[in-house]
């Protein structure tokens, strides 16, 4: 699988892109800078006039009061941009994941049967290289995958999240075929069962 060099800002053109899942907004009702430089690339691409033939939205339901972060993501577009502008892109989304592996997972089938000529990966810098690592086990071989970079600079603490995420995802992807959608699903049970292990023994002590 080929991986072309980042693009900054910008989908590529006449390609579909993939979003991957983040709340746009805090607790507190505060626009969370992150998630909205994803929308910020995808939303300047269409102004600028790139066309995005299919743009898959994923994300499910991580806060109580809001909706899913893929319903999040498509309200901003539709503000930014509005209705004539989206027109011409088919709009797919994902609104059960809870995970950036999960939100492949979920659109895998629909992945598999366009098998694109490329797809825009749109995240930051610091979510990229695990983005990379599960897109290259789901998305087909045939498909170029194009890292965008957004705009957002993530912090120290954002930063320090990925370290341990990185190989985590690594290692729960390590032996699967590229496609093999039901070996990737009995991992991805197998890592949220321990995932809530973990979970239930902190809230223990």
């Amino acid at each position: 699988m080929q991986i072309k060099n980042p693009l900054y800002g910008e989908v590529m053109p006449n390609q579909p892109a993939i979003v991957p899942g983040i709340g746009l907004y805090t607790d507190t009702g505060e626009r969370h800078a992150r998630g909205m430089a994803r929308v910020d690339a995808v939303s300047s691409s269409l102004i600028k006039g790139i066309s995005i033939p299919e743009l898959y939205l994923t994300g499910g339901k991580t806060t109580e009061n809001l909706p899913s972060e893929a319903d999040q993501i498509e309200a901003e577009l539709y503000a930014r941009v509005g209705f004539g502008i989206l027109a011409g892109t088919r709009i797919v989304k994902e609104t059960k994941s809870t995970n950036s592996l999960e939100n492949f997972i979920n659109i895998a089938d629909e992945l598999a049967g366009k098998r694109p000529e490329a797809l825009s990966l749109v995240t930051d810098v610091a979510h990229m290289p695990r983005i990379l690592t599960i897109a290259r086990k789901i998305v087909h071989k045939s498909t170029l995958l194009v890292p965008v970079l957004s705009c957002h600079r993530p912090g120290l603490y954002e930063s320090a999240r990925e370290v341990p995420a990185l190989p985590v995802t690594a290692l729960t992807l390590f032996g699967v075929d590229a496609g093999n959608t039901d070996k990737l699903n009995a991992r991805m049970q197998k890592y949220n069962a321990a995932k809530q292990r973990v979970n239930a023994a902190l809230r223990r002590r």
